[in-house]
Parts: C-alpha cells; sequence; structure tokens
C-alpha cells in the first residue's frame, strides 16, 4: 500500500513538472526578454550617471552662471564623461540581453527575439510615440526652446514603458512609467526649474525607480 502510494506521489510530482516546463515554454517571448531582472542593473547604473551628471551641470551653472562660461578643460572632461558612461551602458545593456538570451537557449533563438521586437503590436505601439517625440524635438531645436526637450523625451519613455509594462504585465514598467509621465508634466507647469535639476528629477529618479523596485515573481 505504501510503495503504491509513493508511487501515485511520484508520478504526480512528475506531472506536476511537465506541467509547470509546458507553461514556460509557451510564456511569450517578448516577456522573458524584457523582464525587469534582465534591466534592473542598466536602470539603476543609467539613474546614477544621469543624476551624477546633471548635479555636476548643476554645480558648474552655478560656479561660473552659465556652462559654456566653465573653463574648456572642464568642459571637455564633462563632455568626455557623458560619451564614456553613455558607451559604457549601451555595452553593458548589450550584455545583459546576450547573457539573457543565452540563458534561455532555443527559446530566445535570434529569428524569435527578432519577430518579438518588431511584432506587430509592439510596432504600432511603440512606433507611433518616438516618431511623434522625434517631430516635436525636431520643432523645439527649429524654435529653439530646447528646454522643453526634457519633458518630452520623459513622456515618451513613459508612454514607452507603460506599453512595456501593460504587455509583459510587470510593475516596474509601469511604476516607473508613471514616474517619467507625471514629473514631465510637472516640468511643463514650472519651466523656472533648471533644465538640469529636470533632467535629474524626471529621467535620473525615474530610471533609479525601475532600478531598486523588486523583481515580479513572474
Amino acid at each position: 500500500m505504501t510503495n503504491t502510494t509513493n508511487q501515485q506521489l511520484t508520478e504526480m510530482m512528475e506531472e506536476i513538472q511537465s506541467i509547470k516546463s509546458i507553461i514556460n515554454q509557451k510564456k511569450p517571448v517578448l516577456h522573458v526578454l524584457l523582464h525587469p531582472k534582465h534591466l534592473k542593473l542598466f536602470m539603476l547604473l543609467t539613474g546614477v550617471g544621469v543624476s551624477v551628471l546633471s548635479l555636476a551641470y548643476y554645480y558648474l551653472e552655478q560656479r561660473y552662471g552659465v556652462f559654456r562660461a566653465s573653463p574648456e578643460s572642464i568642459r571637455q572632461v564633462f563632455k568626455g564623461l557623458v560619451i564614456a558612461i553613455g558607451t559604457a551602458l549601451f555595452a553593458l545593456l548589450f550584455i545583459l540581453w546576450s547573457r539573457s538570451i543565452k540563458k534561455n537557449g532555443g527559446k530566445l533563438a535570434g529569428e524569435h527575439v527578432m519577430s518579438a521586437l518588431f511584432s506587430f503590436r509592439v510596432i504600432n505601439l511603440l512606433l507611433p510615440v518616438r516618431f511623434l517625440a522625434f517631430v516635436l524635438i525636431l520643432y523645439c531645436i527649429d524654435k529653439e526652446t530646447y528646454y522643453y526637450i526634457i519633458p518630452i523625451l520623459s513622456i515618451a519613455i513613459g508612454l514607452q514603458f507603460n506599453f512595456l509594462g501593460c504587455m509583459t504585465e510587470t510593475k516596474n514598467y509601469v511604476v516607473s512609467g508613471y514616474w517619467f509621465i507625471l514629473t514631465a508634466i510637472i516640468v511643463f507647469l514650472f519651466t523656472s526649474i533648471p533644465a538640469s535639476l529636470a533632467v535629474l528629477i524626471s529621467l535620473g529618479c525615474g530610471s533609479l525607480l525601475f532600478g531598486i523596485l523588486p523583481n515580479p515573481e513572474k
């Protein structure tokens, strides 16, 4: 009797494991690829980098009146830091995604990744937002209203994060997406906020928020 019971329990456990395996295999590729756990470090370091550079820029403005009035050597160092940090962050993002693809094996094969990233739903959700943001930024450059580029970028990022949060059903994207949008509205309404602090509050803190939020369970 005991042997029969043990055998039944063993078979039941095997069936449960089989069901779990099937569920994991059917999980959308986009959900796996864009899971917040793959981007937390990147977003956290992006937030730190943006915040440090914004504070440094703000300090130089307070010290010399305007950034252009600071010594040439300081400006060159600052620009070099921007390029170095940006390059390092993009390299980190590539490494994290490559590890994610390698870890998940066949599920994230090249053709699966491309078909997921360029699916009908993704294209028609993200492309209009990016195109509109691009047009508005060009308009701001033409009118020399550079300050408004900051909230435009923040709203565009926020909307895309909300879309991704809805598709992957993860709060990290949704919460930080709303932060980008709400802080962009504040920057729009209170243009007396220095541009460097506007970048810090909206883009820097929004990225940090994504990075410090706990990973979703699923």
